[in-house]
């Protein structure tokens, strides 16, 4: 039998118990449509903030949102709810590191 299967993930047995194969979307058409949605989603996101380093942190979660939806069998209907889950965690990350370097640099000129 020639079955498609996702690489080493054990999908192979999976699809032998219940006649179904588990595949990732093909290359090509559905990455470009998830490259396109995750830049239109961060545009919105980043578009009104000035800092730098914080739209560079941003881009990178993003990233990662677009990479962990790409393992999934619909990533353009996971993407929009990983990326916000996503964000709203490194927003949550960067607001504790700006407080902590406002008193480490208020206790320094103290």
């Amino acid at each position: 039998m020639n079955r498609k299967t996702r690489g080493g993930c054990g999908a192979a047995a999976a699809g032998e118990q219940t006649g179904l194969a588990l595949v990732a979307p093909q290359r090509g058409r559905v990455e470009h449509q998830l490259e396109r949605l995750k830049n239109q989603l961060l545009a919105s996101i980043v578009g009104g903030i000035p800092n730098k380093a914080l739209v560079q942190e941003l881009r990178w979660v993003a990233n990662e949102a677009a990479a962990l939806a790409w393992t999934t069998v619909c990533p353009l209907l996971v993407l929009p709810d990983l990326l916000e889950e996503k964000v709203r965690a490194a927003l949550q990350r960067w607001e504790h590191q700006q407080k902590i370097q406002h008193l480490c640099t208020g206790k320094a000129h103290s």
